[in-house]
């Protein structure tokens, strides 16, 4: 059997959008602290749902990284993917212009994604018609939409 070669990685910079958060070093603080970012549903209503409780990202504004415009056709969930990229390369301190940025990579993580933009699409569909759906629904819904946002981006 032949053997590969090995082959170091390099953790350079981390960041993250969390329901306890909206920074690596805060997220760990209230880690430490043993807070939880679990609490009562408020960004719709969950008076029908047997469970009222969830983790909710608060206070997060996309306009801190990202024109108004972009922001308004971004589902949330890529929009947090931006945010905690660009902080991970703040922490990092790289400079892609003198690294070999072939081999540079992340390492992006989403249970799921386009929630937003599915149940909203959904419902102007039942209430207006599917001629008023937006365009940018599909991308919006696919997971691989977030590090492919990353991507472009750096």
């Amino acid at each position: 059997m032949m053997m590969r070669p090995v082959h170091r990685v390099v953790i350079t910079g981390m960041g993250a959008i969390t329901p306890l958060a909206l920074t690596i070093g805060e997220t760990w603080e209230a880690l430490l602290a043993g807070r939880s970012g679990i609490g009562p549903i408020t960004h719709f209503d969950a008076s029908e749902l047997k469970t009222r409780f969830a983790g909710q990202v608060k206070n997060f504004d996309p306009e801190n990284y990202m024109e108004r415009k972009e922001a308004r056709r971004t589902d949330p969930f890529i929009q947090f993917a931006v945010a905690a990229s660009r902080e991970a390369v703040a922490d990092s301190g790289i400079d892609f212009g003198a690294e070999q940025s072939n081999r540079c990579g992340i390492f992006y993580g989403s249970a799921i994604g386009g929630l937003h933009t599915t149940l909203e699409n959904q419902e102007l569909a039942n209430k207006r018609g599917m001629s008023r759906v937006s365009p940018f629904m599909i991308p919006n819904m696919l997971i691989d939409s977030a590090p492919g946002k990353i991507a472009i981006e750096y």
